[in-house]
């Protein structure tokens, strides 16, 4: 049951068709030549508000970025929601989040080139269930 907190960047297969974010062409083509930071930062509930752990996983996301060889790299954050809203309301939403951690990192030093919102476009976890909602209620950090 342990959670592993390291935020060591992770190589993505592309073509593993069990990632389901792969269905969407807007999250491949964001995520094109970028590697994954391994933490993404979570949402409480429908709110733009950081859970709690999200709130302690910025400062190590800073301190991974500012070190080589991701400091001077192409920042990207790609915002999510579950899709119990509308489309458009998910997109506002995920964009909000997404600008919400680039005003967070940039103060803290880390220059963020891109935040996109894609809604429910690229959900991790099946919407339905509060964890899976929970899940896909995220910011992912990529770096090229």
């Amino acid at each position: 049951g342990l959670i592993n907190l390291d935020p060591t960047p992770a190589a993505i297969d592309r073509r593993d068709p069990n990632d389901v974010r792969n269905r969407s062409t807007r999250w491949r083509s964001l995520t094109k030549g970028a590697t994954e930071i391994a933490t993404r930062f979570r949402f409480s509930g429908v709110s733009e508000d950081l859970d709690t752990r999200a709130n302690r996983d910025i400062e190590r996301i800073v301190n991974l970025l500012s070190h080589p060889p991701y400091s001077g790299k192409e920042v990207i954050l790609i915002g999510f929601t579950d899709a119990s809203g509308s489309p458009e309301y998910n997109k506002m939403i995920s964009q909000s989040r997404a600008d919400i951690m680039k005003k967070t990192l940039n103060k803290m030093g880390v220059k963020v080139q891109r935040a996109v919102g894609l809604g429910a476009e690229a959900f991790i976890a099946p919407n339905g269930t509060h964890e899976n909602n929970v899940k896909n209620r995220r910011v992912e950090v990529w770096v090229k």
